[in-house]
């Protein structure tokens, strides 16, 4: 769980520095075309099973820029984050 927190934080500072680059422990929704699908289905899969999960589904825009959806489930409660900031038309804050 630390190593994944670890993971987390490096991909947080690094995404306030330029474009973000996913990772091989992302869902990534480019236009349709989704890469890691099982990644969402194991978030699923834990939270059915009350087992303590995260996972990070990146959507990109039509222009191309990152949106990026923190899924956490922990203590029988699913928090939802986005960070729009990477996104030239929308909202500058997460």
């Amino acid at each position: 769980m630390r190593e994944l927190f670890i993971i987390f934080s490096l991909l947080f500072i690094l995404s306030g520095c330029g474009e973000y680059s996913p990772s091989m422990w992302d869902v990534v929704n480019t236009h349709g075309t989704i890469e890691n699908l099982g990644l969402l289905e194991n978030f699923t899969q834990d939270v059915s099973h009350n087992k303590e999960s995260e996972v990070r589904v990146v959507n990109y825009t039509h222009e191309g820029d990152p949106i990026i959806h923190d899924l956490n489930y922990s203590n029988d409660k699913i928090t939802s984050t986005i960070d729009r900031r990477a996104d030239e038309f929308g909202d500058q804050v997460v």
